[in-house]
Parts: C-alpha cells; structure tokens; sequence
C-alpha cells in the first residue's frame, strides 16, 4: 500500500508540476503515465475522466488524479494523489506572494503597474495612475 501511495505522489507531482496554467496541454503526459505506462487506467477511463472533468468544476489534472487515487489506493489515495497534483501550484503561488509582499514593504516610493488605472499606491495613500503621472500625488 505505501508503494502504491508512493508512486501516486511522485507521478502526480510530475503532473501537477508541469500543468501549471492549464491542464489541455498536459493531457498526453497524464494519458502517458496513467494509460501507457502504469496501467492505472484503461484508455476509456481516462477519456471519461477528460469528459466528465468538461462538467465540473476544477482542473483537469485534479479530478485526474482524485479519480485514479481513489481507484488505486481508496481515499487516501484520492488525497495523496490530490495533493501532490497541487502543492506545486500551491508553492509557487505562496512564493509570488511572499515576492511582492516583500517587494511592497521596500518600496517606500511610488509604485505603477502599467495598465491598470487604481494600481499606484505610497504606504500613506492611494492615488489613481493618471494622478501619479500629473504629478498630483507626490508629497
């Protein structure tokens, strides 16, 4: 039973690794270890998976691999297999975070991101971007 979780988690990390953005382009990856390759499932599983994962909500790896979890390795497996399809997302976006929190706390100076019109902002005060540029915010 651990080997099975095991690979579980070590596929659906890879999956989830490189999924990030969108699941179209990694469903030959995904068909490749969960068809091909471990025999997981059978090729009219997984094309009811890419189906039924048109209807509900969340990414396709996710329900991908809550389904071949559950089919594997019963609930722990669903949530194993779940959540290293995730963590990945999950990091990265935590690192993002922490990125421009960090990056915000630094900047003591007037920030703009272009294209945006409420974005520009000092610890003291917020001003929109065309009032930043007439130069209506500066203290």
């Amino acid at each position: 039973m651990a080997e099975k979780l095991w690979e579980l988690a070590v596929n659906f990390f890879q999956i989830g690794s490189f999924s990030i953005g969108g699941g179209y382009a990694i469903i030959a990856l995904i068909e490749e270890l969960l068809v091909n390759r471990y025999h997981w499932l059978s090729l009219k599983e997984y094309t009811d998976i890419i189906t039924i994962s048109q209807m509900t909500p969340g990414p396709l790896a996710i329900n991908a691999s809550s389904f071949t979890g559950l089919k594997i390795a019963g609930p722990l497996g669903a949530v194993v297999a779940t959540f290293s399809c995730i963590i990945t997302g999950f990091v990265i976006s935590l690192s993002c975070y922490g990125f421009f929190l960090l990056s915000s706390q630094l900047c003591r100076d007037y920030v703009c991101f272009a294209g945006t019109e409420s974005c520009c902002y000092r610890a003291d005060r917020c001003c929109r971007c065309r009032d930043f540029a007439a130069g209506a915010c500066r203290s």
